[in-house]
């Protein structure tokens, strides 16, 4: 392998057939790490506070002079050591993807993402919180190291100085690490010591844009098969997250109410998360219960995103 897709999605795709091997006993790091492009002997350094929306691929080392955040949906790629001076968090609630081919060394961090770092991860806090994913490493040194009941971390080694796992882990670690909203954002971003990014004013729709993309969506819905229905609507929801319109919210709606008409099993995860990301807490809020049946664990912590982001 030489080259790595700049898509997150395919990213993904690519770095999903290492989870196997690396849940199984005894992972052999370096085997793996082998399976990835050699990481050039460059450093690229990023001076501001970076936030990233897509995919960023890194062929050496990067350096983070002033934090990073990955967005829902986000890929971070480093081929060579990731050094971040100050925080790195992701989402609470959304997917994201962090792989360093060489050491991580970060002062803060939280994720609800995969993160695999195959020379290591050295850190003054280190926080997984439940997504159903789990970070990957030989060796793990920390002073604090929390991790949530559904978290499935894979460390080779520990080197932590204090351990808070589970229920009860969670609730002390507020208290000590003054996090008042495991779910919040603001509070996340406290916690990893980023500044608060400033909002961006809602973009607001061009003539005839939300009517179009209506008629994209139905469009989609109307394919002959599942599989195609799910490509043209992820193309179609991408289209929206990078958009950002908040008027694409009642699309959204749309789609879940079709979904549950259908009669079949679909989910509603793209539809909830694209909600929380466009801001539309009073849409999620207005939800009827037969439509978020299932999803109420995930709601509150969406409606604050929502509002967040507003």
């Amino acid at each position: 392998m030489t080259t790595l897709p700049s898509d997150p999605d395919a990213l993904y795709v690519l770095i999903e057939p290492l989870f196997g091997p690396l849940n199984e006993p005894g992972a052999d790091f370096a085997a793996l790490r082998a399976r990835l492009p050699a990481a050039k002997s460059t450093t690229k350094r990023f001076a501001k506070r970076t936030t990233l929306e897509g995919a960023l691929v890194v062929t050496g080392a990067a350096v983070f002079d002033r934090g990073v955040e990955l967005a829902e949906g986000a890929a971070l790629v480093v081929l060579g050591d990731l050094t971040i001076t100050g925080g790195l968090l992701a989402p609470p609630q959304g997917y994201s993807l962090v792989v360093v081919g060489g050491m991580l060394v970060v002062d803060r961090a939280h994720t609800a993402g995969d993160v695999i770092a195959f020379g290591g991860v050295r850190a003054e806090a280190w926080w997984g919180s439940g997504n159903d994913c789990s970070t990957y490493a030989p060796w793990l040194e920390a002073k604090t190291y929390v991790a949530s009941e559904d978290r499935g971390d894979v460390f080779g080694e520990r080197r932590v100085g204090e351990t808070f796992e589970g229920a009860q882990g969670l609730a002390a670690v507020r208290e000590r690490l003054g996090v008042s909203d495991a779910r919040s954002v603001e509070s996340l971003r406290g916690f990893v010591g980023l500044s608060v990014a400033p909002k961006r004013a809602a973009p607001k729709a061009k003539a005839g844009e939300v009517e179009a993309m209506r008629a994209e969506l139905e469009a989609a819905w109307a394919l002959p098969t599942r599989r195609e229905k799910v490509m043209a609507m992820r193309a179609a929801y991408a289209k929206i997250g990078k958009r950002r319109v908040p008027e694409f919210g009642e699309l959204l709606v749309e789609r879940m109410l079709a979904k549950r008409a259908s009669g079949e099993d679909w989910s509603i995860q793209d539809e909830l998360e694209l909600l929380a990301t466009l801001g539309r807490a009073d849409l999620l809020v207005g939800l009827p219960a037969e439509v978020v049946a299932g999803w109420e664990g995930w709601m509150e912590g969406l409606i604050a995103r929502a509002r967040e982001s507003r």
